[in-house]
């Protein structure tokens, strides 16, 4: 493989008293410094091909330059905490530069180590020899799409040891920790056409492979050279796309990988839907500083994953008395889809019985003629009643320890909840439901019905209205799109359940991992409790988009109970934390 970058030669010399701050803070100019003996340098970059945006293709190569985004890198001395130096770049698309430095004073002899950009480094070791660095797993290409994120092109340094601060340049080689690839695919339009998708926007791209090429990592400072630390499987791609109809290009920063055999899933996420295609590499190796192609026809060998809705609560007309069974929660209201149902705000005297609600979300429920479905918003008053018995026609209804019945005004009966339950006879054609209960004497028979405001059970079954049941029911779930998941807006391990959350609290709660041979099982621990949350059956190789069935136990004092099996998707990777989702109101965040 052709390498398209030359070294870059920078020189040190001692110079003003210019200020760094500890990497640690990372944030603003610095403050003037506090070393006991400070070594201030200064670094000036040779007029040589640098870093960090790729310019445009020219003469077979893709020359890269300093651009305004790369305002700091990380610079150590003798493998010391790495401090800020500050880049000056001579122009606004340049390929030299200049940045100072500020370094404590141990005594010789001294070497100069230097990691680009800031952002990256988490640390240096100097038992590891090696800089802690992280490739992002979530990039943005620049707006030209020229280049890829300029915060995934990482470069290290290392001086030759001197026994002093020369007046000469120390000279510097810079070298390319990762390697680069730029995906063209082609087709995305007709691909998504032949899945009846024709107005969908491109949200991300997620490039996922069987080898770790991103997260966490160790640079070794004599040769670059990676070791895994906390690695990820994937990078998301936030590109820059104007035309589907086009080939997309979309530049991303990866760790240098040998790929023989290797396989790669693509899946661009649109609003509507994730449309995917996998391929496997014959013998090929992305190398550090390499610029490399991989280009996919979308069309081909690909699938698309249609987006639903997240799982709702919602109540369903009941067509049948087939569809009724005992515990199922159900609303009543005086017609199909019209705008009244019986409220919970029954008062203690027979005139007031239950108020009527008016069809909106603010006084009670929302009717959706789209897809049938009524909606109750929060804190609404419709009165919800479970089928307490069930005998061929024969039903009664309670709404907590109370039941439903009737009481008399006159002529008129109207619906209360008392402590009798009431059988009533119920009668269903086409949704349209009649619900009613002969007099003692079995000469009249009394229907509920609504009018003026109030359900009421009237005795002449000439009159008798219509009424509709809803029945509580579940509609949605299946593949939500990712980048909406409601796991995402949270940051702590743990789990993330409708029942209620469980989660990592620092200084309460440790965690801990335990490895099998394909498997992890990622725990929380509370020793002050005495509990343990386990998440048992998470894959070493989980990479975002997988799939797999995660199981929850909870140990109390030594007692192990299962709080269910959930089928999850991983929606984001991390490093080695991992975001999950089940797409009906479950999530989970684990490390594996």
């Amino acid at each position: 493989m052709k390498r398209i970058f030359t070294p870059i030669a920078v020189a040190a010399i001692a110079v003003y008293s210019f200020a760094a701050c500890s990497i640690a803070e990372q944030a603003g100019p610095a403050e003037a410094s506090k070393f006991k003996h400070p070594i201030v340098v200064k670094f000036t970059t040779e007029p040589q091909e640098t870093k960090t945006a790729f310019a445009e293709l020219e003469d077979g190569q893709y020359p890269a330059y300093w651009t305004a985004n790369d305002q700091s890198l990380a610079m150590s001395l003798n493998l010391a905490t790495p401090v800020e130096a500050t880049v000056n770049k001579a122009e606004e698309t340049s390929r030299n530069a200049d940045f100072t430095a500020v370094f404590e004073d141990k005594g010789k002899p001294y070497t100069f180590y230097a990691l680009s950009p800031l952002s990256a480094v988490n640390s240096i070791s100097a038992s590891r020899s090696s800089w802690a660095v992280s490739i992002p797993t979530v990039q943005t290409p620049t707006a030209d799409s020229l280049s890829c994120d300029e915060a995934a092109m990482l470069l290290y340094a290392a001086s030759e040891e001197v026994q002093a601060i020369p007046s000469i340049p120390i000279e510097l080689q810079f070298s390319h920790v990762t390697a680069y690839c730029r995906l063209a695919l082609k087709n995305i339009a007709t691909a998504l056409q032949t899945n009846n998708v024709t107005d969908a926007t491109v949200k991300s791209v997620v490039v996922t492979y069987s080898v770790p090429v991103a997260g966490e990592w160790y640079v070794n400072v004599a040769d670059g050279s990676l070791e895994e630390k906390e690695a990820s499987y994937s990078i998301t791609i936030k590109p820059t796309v104007s035309d589907l109809s086009q080939p997309t290009d979309i530049w991303f920063a990866l760790a240098p990988v040998v790929l023989d055999g290797v396989s790669v899933k693509v899946s661009v996420n649109t609003d509507k839907g994730s449309l995917s295609r996998s391929y496997t590499y014959g013998t090929r190796t992305y190398s550090a500083g390499s610029v490399n192609k991989l280009s996919l026809d979308m069309t081909k060998n690909s699938t698309f994953e249609e987006y639903s809705a997240a799982e709702e609560e919602v109540y369903a007309l009941v067509t049948s008395l087939s569809d009724l069974s005992v515990d199922d929660e159900v609303i009543f209201v005086n017609s199909t889809g019209a705008g009244y149902a019986m409220t919970s705000t029954a008062a203690s005297t027979v005139t007031n019985g239950f108020t009527a609600v008016a069809k909106d979300a603010t006084t009670g429920f929302t009717y959706s003629s789209e897809d049938g479905y009524i909606r109750l918003p929060e804190g609404s008053t419709v009165l919800v009643l479970t089928v307490a018995s069930k005998s061929s026609s024969s039903f009664t209804f309670k709404s907590g320890s109370k039941y439903l019945g009737t009481t008399a005004s006159g002529s008129t009966h109207y619906p209360v909840l008392g402590s009798s339950a009431k059988t009533f006879t119920l009668s269903i054609s086409s949704g349209t439901s009649t619900l009613s209960y002969k007099s003692s004497s079995g000469k009249t028979t009394y229907s509920l019905y609504y009018v003026s405001n109030y359900f009421k059970m009237y005795g002449n079954s000439s009159s008798t209205k219509s009424l509709a049941i809803f029945k509580k029911t579940t509609v949605g779930g299946g593949t939500s799109d990712p980048d909406e998941d409601p796991i995402l807006e949270n940051e702590q391990y743990g789990a993330y359940l409708s029942s209620g959350n469980t989660i990592h609290e620092s200084g309460a709660t440790q965690i801990s991992r335990e490895y099998g041979a394909s498997e992890v099982t990622f725990a929380i621990l509370n020793s002050q409790e005495n509990t343990v949350l386990e998440f048992i059956g998470i894959p070493v190789s989980a990479a975002q988009g997988d799939t797999f069935s995660l199981i929850l136990m909870k140990n109390v004092s030594g007692k192990r109970t299962s709080l269910g099996t959930f089928d999850v998707r991983v929606v984001r990777e991390e490093g080695a934390k991992l975001w999950l989702s089940d797409g009906a109101g479950n999530g989970f965040i684990v490390k594996r």
